[in-house]
């Protein structure tokens, strides 16, 4: 395998002023250095035929429970009725029930009403931060298994490809 190791393509220094021509969808610079820019293949990682297919079972392994828990949500979990959820005011000392005049109708949830709800803004604020962390965790965590543990990507791969679904 040499120094690349499987599911690596050596980069190819291309002249900048050939950049233009290079197909981006196919290909990923890396870095730039002086007049030259390294490229790799995007898809280019010449698995042994062993390993080739695996990522497809890992897939649907990790899949299929999340299937079963979205049925199972879907049947036995019941979604809360807004219109008998309290609110809490600007300026009022507790919350308040809301009342079925008061109840947001469709074509105003359409209209963007919803952002004035303090409740939809803060739902909204720790969705994105926890995705924010998550994805962030998920890009170190392959750089980290290659420098502390000089593993490779066909060992780690698999295990990550499977946890990260399955743990979130």
């Amino acid at each position: 395998a040499g120094v690349w190791g499987w599911g690596q393509a050596p980069p190819k220094l291309v002249p900048l002023d050939d950049i233009a021509q290079v197909d981006l969808s196919l290909m990923q610079v890396l870095y730039t250095t002086g007049d030259r820019a390294a490229v790799v293949p995007i898809f280019s990682y010449d698995l042994p035929p062993e390993v080739e297919g695996a990522w497809r079972q890992v897939l649907i392994f990790a899949g299929a429970p999340g299937l079963l828990v979205a049925l199972l949500v879907l049947l036995l979990v019941k979604e809360p009725d807004p219109c008998k959820a309290t609110i809490q005011r600007p300026g009022q000392d507790g919350p308040e029930a809301l009342d079925l005049e008061q109840c947001p109708t469709p074509e105003e949830y359409n209209s963007g009403s919803v952002w004035g709800s303090p409740l939809f803004r803060w739902v909204t604020l720790g969705a994105t931060l926890q995705d924010l962390a998550f994805w962030s965790v998920a890009a170190w965590q392959a750089s980290f298994y290659e420098r502390v543990f000089h593993l490779g990507s066909e060992t780690y791969s698999p295990w990550l490809a499977f946890a990260i679904p399955v743990g979130g």
